[in-house]
């Protein structure tokens, strides 16, 4: 056995000198950015339009071209979702469609007289939930639970994220599964269409079941499932986030000095390196920036050179204000709705009040007219058939318009445009019995005195011995 004093010595060339404990542990020092303001939808390398609208399912076509088991969905319904938090005029573009298109209730209102009583709220909380789906996804569904007289006991929303349709053979029958989400460990529930009678014979192995009405907004893209039109404005969305994101990472400095100091010569030693170190973290956050950074060395080898950093001007304001007004005109286009709607401001004239109201109903006729008729054409054909709730008919189901309300609003407001012309004050024409409903009072010099006038003038020019 050797001893420590009979081992063989270690050559000097390959000793590794020993590192000084005050050294500098590293050069510079990277600093963590600014949390996201976004999640991440996007997986990675890929854009947020590309993980949208990839197709949900790896289900392969039968030779017959019918899709027999789960219909692959067209796109991601939980992304399409999840986008409505993340950019201000597409969640505001969502809010005005859903509410224009259901909110303002039905024209007959004994439909929510005889369905509130059968939803956990009313059938308008009901309706908006379905609606917003509808929007978001281009699909929404109503749950219709039966009692035991086989009548419709229940109506109840259902997330459009939790369903599958699955195509049992190819005679197209179907049926809908339904991902549970109760106490118990999750399963699957089979759900039939409203109205499909041969469902029972189909799956005699299950028990009580609910019907699912189906709301779709059509598309050529699925036969099966619906898609919403705005899609197309994803690209944008995701552009705004980036722009956005940029603006906050620079609001908060992300530990950016308005100077960059190098240390150059020597190695600085640790307490001072950490110094510094302090120094730069103390310029991250609100009211941090634009700071300046001073430093004590007393090694007379080190060199310090002082770069100022090329800052953001104040031009980027601008441009950041113009690439977002750009921007967003394109998300409220891909939804088909007024700037105005989307709480965005024109100038000039095409802002004035007329240009508005013009807007406001061709959006009406263009956009929310048709998305209605698809919604009470649904109900007509299931809530409103002799399967469907006890004195309600086809025809019940009409919602009412934008243009209808605006055109009430403008009535209830016609006596304060009375007032606001009136050359009388309001207690003297009470006084007289005046109806402020009637609008104003005509001038004595209207336009019937004009024409006898005219017409006697005409008179007498042609037989001066009437004068």
């Amino acid at each position: 056995m050797t001893t420590p004093s009979e081992r063989p010595a270690v050559p000097s060339q390959v000793r590794k000198p020993r590192a000084r404990r005050d050294s500098a542990a590293q050069v510079t020092k990277l600093f963590k950015r600014v949390p996201s303001l976004f999640p991440t939808i996007a997986n990675q390398n890929e854009s947020l339009l590309t993980t949208i609208t990839k197709i949900q399912g790896d289900e392969q076509e039968s030779k017959q071209g019918v899709f027999v088991g789960a219909v692959p969905r067209p796109f991601d319904f939980v992304g399409a979702q999840e986008l409505k938090r993340h950019n201000v005029h597409h969640s505001r573009c969502i809010e005005a469609k859903k509410v224009a298109t259901v909110g303002l209730g039905h024209e007959n209102e004994k439909v929510r007289d005889i369905l509130d009583p059968l939803c956990r709220v009313s059938w308008l909380h009901t309706m908006l939930q379905v609606a917003e789906d509808f929007e978001n996804t281009g699909n929404g569904f109503l749950e219709v639970v039966r009692g035991p007289d086989g009548a419709p006991k229940g109506l109840h929303f259902l997330p459009a994220r939790d369903v599958r349709i699955m195509v049992e053979n190819q005679q197209y029958d179907f049926h809908y599964e339904v991902h549970s989400h109760g106490t118990r460990a999750a399963h699957t529930l089979k759900f039939s269409s409203f109205g499909d009678l041969d469902f029972k014979r189909r799956h005699k192995d299950q028990g009580k079941t609910s019907e699912l009405i189906h709301f779709i907004d059509p598309t050529a893209f699925s036969r099966w499932w619906g898609q919403p039109g705005w899609l197309a404005a994803i690209s944008s969305i995701e552009l705004v986030q980036a722009i956005t994101q940029h603006q906050f990472d620079f609001h908060v400095n992300r530990g950016v000095p308005e100077f960059m100091l190098f240390v150059m010569g020597t190695k600085v030693r640790k307490n001072d390196w950490t110094a510094i170190e302090q120094s730069l973290q103390s310029q991250i956050g609100l009211g941090n920036s634009h700071k300046s950074l001073a430093i004590n060395l007393t090694d007379p080898n080190i060199t310090v050179q002082l770069e100022k950093l090329a800052m953001e001007s104040a031009a980027d304001g601008d441009y950041f204000k113009s690439m977002m007004e750009t921007l967003s005109v394109s998300i409220v286009s891909a939804h088909g709705t007024p700037p105005a709607i989307a709480g965005i401001m024109i100038p000039g004239k095409m802002g004035a009040s007329n240009e508005a109201s013009q807007a406001i109903m061709s959006f009406q006729a263009l956009t929310i007219g048709p998305k209605q008729e698809i919604f009470e054409t649904i109900l007509g054909c299931t809530l409103g058939s002799d399967r469907g709730v006890d004195g309600l008919g086809k025809d019940d189901f009409d919602f009412k318009t934008i243009v209808d309300e605006m055109a009430e609003a403008m009535k209830k407001l016609q006596p304060l445009d009375t007032m606001s012309g009136m050359k009388q004050e309001l207690p003297e024409a009470a006084a007289e019995g005046r109806d402020l409903d009637e609008g104003l009072k005509k001038e004595s010099w209207d336009a019937k005195v004009a024409r006898h006038v005219l017409t006697n003038i005409l008179k007498m020019a042609n037989d001066p011995r009437d004068s």
